[in-house]
C-alpha cells in the first residue's frame, strides 16, 4: 500500500542501514583512539625500556657490579651481532 516507504520494505532497510552506519562510525572512533594509543608509546610513551637500558638503570642503581654490567653489557651486543 502507499509508495513501499512506510513500515514494508522501506523502514526495515532503513533500519539495516543505520545500524551499518552505527557500527562504521564506533569501529572507526576505536580505531583512532587504539592508532593515538599506539603512536604514543612509540613516542617514548609508556614503552618498555630495552635490555640495554635496563643494565644501564641496574648499574646506575649500584644494583650490579662494573664487572657484572661488563659482561652482560657484552652478552648482549654479541645476541644482537647474532640476530636473536
Amino acid at each position: 500500500m502507499g509508495d513501499g516507504w512506510g513500515m514494508g520494505w522501506g523502514g526495515g532497510w532503513m533500519m539495516l542501514v543505520w545500524v551499518v552506519v552505527w557500527v562504521v562510525v564506533l569501529g572507526l572512533i576505536v580505531w583512532g583512539v587504539v592508532a593515538l594509543t599506539r603512536s604514543g608509546r612509540r613516542d617514548g610513551g609508556a614503552a618498555s625500556p630495552t635490555p640495554t637500558e635496563v643494565l644501564e638503570m641496574r648499574f646506575a642503581r649500584g644494583e650490579i657490579t662494573d664487572e657484572e654490567y661488563r659482561r652482560a653489557r657484552a652478552t648482549l651486543e654479541e645476541r644482537r651481532n647474532d640476530g636473536r
